[in-house]
């Protein structure tokens, strides 16, 4: 199977009232291992270059980033989850509470799904930004 995809994301980010939306479209990898679908692809935005690795399982899932920027986060829904995020400016640690985590796979279109996260970021226990991203996944 060739494991070239394309991954589709749509982010809703509400801070203070004030929402921003973004759809980006990423040209990756995609692999299955101990029960986990594996997504991966660079990035090179603003803040630098990045490789990203989105883990994904029917209980949650997790993004793994490298290079300019660093961090893991890990969304498991009803959960409150921490991590510290690298940036070229420093550090923050960060706390994520999942309230959505929805995986759709369509087992005859491998690798097709669809992922929804509804999460809340905090610093320094106070909301810094109500979050919605949209993940779909087809063959390149």
């Amino acid at each position: 199977m060739d494991n070239r995809i394309l991954i589709e994301m749509t982010s809703i980010q509400t801070v203070d009232g004030q929402a921003d939306t973004n759809r980006l479209t990423y040209h990756g990898r995609y692999q299955e291992t101990d029960g986990k679908a594996i997504l991966q692809y660079m990035q090179v935005d603003e803040m630098g270059r990045t490789r990203n690795k989105l883990e994904v399982w029917d209980g949650g899932c997790r993004m793994t980033t490298t290079g300019d920027m660093g961090r893991v986060m890990e969304f498991l829904p009803g959960q409150r989850t921490s991590t510290q995020m690298r940036t070229p400016m420093g550090c923050m640690d960060m706390d994520i509470v999942t309230h959505v985590y929805e995986l759709d796979v369509v087992k005859e279109k491998e690798p097709h799904m669809q992922i929804l996260l509804v999460y809340d970021l905090y610093v320094g226990g106070n909301t810094l930004a109500e979050n919605r991203l949209e993940v779909r996944v087809q063959p390149a």
